[in-house]
């Protein structure tokens, strides 16, 4: 339990990460700067959110009391839906996103561990969307089937093998630690009472 927890903290800490702190702050500047003080105030707001939520789930981590750390399927996308609206605005608009949930699913009582999903969607972003020419376009799905309860990300980006070629190239890429850290909470996850299953399926674009 207390390495799932360090492990928990880790991945928060790697999702607070200064790259995007620092573009969210910069790109907020530019609104105010451009007199776009409505979204900039709705911005901040959203990014506030996040922090908090990143906070409050690190303390809750860092409290040996606390046995099992999960959140609902709510607010899990709300903080999504957030996460996603600072990096369209980064990004100037480089992608399309869309969140579909099944109508049967009770968003307050299906409960899952944080920080499972972001770091997924946040490498299709980072790595894959924004080195597109053209606008890219990224699908986030949730459903149930026999009682499983099955996250989708999909996205139209330049594909993995392209983006290792760029991160090969460049000596100065992003480096993006969530997803490594997922998948060691998740192994021990699943040795307790947890089973998870990531996937990753690559398409000829995306």
């Amino acid at each position: 339990e207390r390495t799932i927890n360090y492990l928990q903290i880790q991945t928060l800490q790697a999702q607070l990460n200064p790259h995007f702190l620092f573009n969210a702050l910069g790109s907020l500047q530019n609104l105010i700067l451009k007199k776009e003080t409505a979204l900039a105030n709705k911005s901040l707001t959203k990014l506030a959110g996040l922090m908090r939520s990143y906070l409050e789930s690190s303390v809750v981590a860092n409290n040996p009391r606390v046995v099992k750390n999960e959140i609902s399927l709510k607010h899990k996308i709300d903080l999504l839906k957030d996460y996603l609206e600072l990096e369209l605005i980064q990004h100037d608009g480089k992608f399309e996103y869309q969140i579909d949930v099944d109508p049967t699913l009770d968003l307050d009582s299906v409960k899952l561990p944080p920080l499972i999903i972001q770091p997924f969607v946040e490498n299709a972003i980072k790595h894959g969307l924004v080195h597109k020419k053209d606008k890219g376009d990224l699908r986030i799905k949730f459903e149930e089937s026999e009682e499983v309860l099955i996250c989708t990300i999909d996205d139209d980006g330049i594909g993995r093998a392209a983006a290792e070629e760029i991160k090969r190239r460049s000596e100065h890429s992003y480096k993006s630690y969530g997803t490594h850290l997922v998948y060691e909470r998740v192994k021990l996850l699943n040795e307790s009472d947890y089973e998870i299953n990531i996937q990753t399926i690559d398409k000829p674009q995306g």
